[in-house]
């Protein structure tokens, strides 16, 4: 019990590094192996809330987060470690984990209740399972045409998201990003969906980034352990890795999803290892 509260107190403190921008680039792995490690050791509770977490978490291992809006930054101690084609693969990954989400709900949402008569929004803000006040007071007095256009609104976002994370083009990313905000906004005031819409608001920060400016640090204003930790050079093995990792993962997605909309008989241990909610 006592290694166990040592352990979240550590993963604590790594995720409020990570979260403010310190010493981003040891801090992001640590917090993507706790965030693993403690969906591995509950999942028989936890659900797709936090592999959302995780899969953002591996691609964001790499990816140049504390370039804005970070202590790092504020410091001076942005600098490019990894290659250029690694880094681009993971931003890649990322928008297509984006992407996918968004698709595979919109693709889901058939029913007459979304496209015809409008009211799938306020069936799920009365839902009892992810019901908070205000939810269920719009439920009760506001009137259908307001349910109507949410859940036709819900529906343009859901399609426009995946199509503008993929135009190329830096206004399409930010609305993109500004629809992503807006409607879980909405999802977090109206539903109660655990940590969902706040994830998936901070990975909407992401697509609103300006282009990165050359670093001006300066390594003579820096301790001996932040030079060091600048100077870290990954080699030609530690890069290729981590795109080992991330071929892996997209495996182990890809099954996931064959697993869960095409079940295969016999029941494998192999299949059960590789069960929805694993930790990759």
């Amino acid at each position: 019990e006592t290694s166990l509260r040592l352990a979240l107190v550590l993963f604590g403190l790594a995720s409020f590094a990570f979260l403010i921008g310190w010493r981003t680039r040891i801090t992001t792995p640590l917090v993507w192996l706790a965030a693993c490690g403690y969906q591995y050791a509950s999942r028989h509770t936890v659900d797709y809330h936090d592999a959302v977490v995780c899969q953002l978490l591996l691609w964001s291992v790499v990816l140049p987060l504390s370039r804005r809006w970070s202590v790092d930054a504020w410091q001076g101690r942005v600098e490019r470690v990894w290659p250029d084609w690694l880094s681009r693969a993971a931003a890649t990954g990322l928008l297509a984990t984006i992407a996918w989400i968004y698709l595979t709900t919109f693709v889901v949402k058939d029913g007459a209740a979304w496209w015809v008569e409008g009211h799938a929004v306020r069936l799920a803000i009365a839902d009892r399972a992810a019901m908070r006040e205000v939810g269920a007071w719009c439920a009760q007095h506001l009137p259908g045409v307001v349910f109507a256009v949410l859940s036709w609104v819900t529906l343009a976002i859901e399609l426009a998201v995946p199509i503008l994370l993929f135009s190329g083009r830096v206004g399409a990313r930010r609305v993109a990003a500004a629809g992503l905000w807006i409607l879980h906004g909405g999802m977090w005031l109206l539903m109660d969906l655990g940590t969902f819409p706040l994830t998936m608001m901070a990975a909407a920060t992401a697509l609103w980034l300006p282009v990165p400016k050359p670093s001006t640090a300066s390594p003579i204003a820096m301790s001996p352990i932040g030079r060091a930790l600048v100077g870290f050079d990954p080699g030609r093995w530690l890069p290729r890795m981590i795109a080992l990792l991330f071929s892996l993962n997209l495996l182990l997605a890809a099954d996931d999803e064959r697993q869960r909309r095409w079940p295969v008989d016999p029941d494998t241990t192999l299949a059960r290892w590789l069960r929805r909610g694993h930790t990759f």
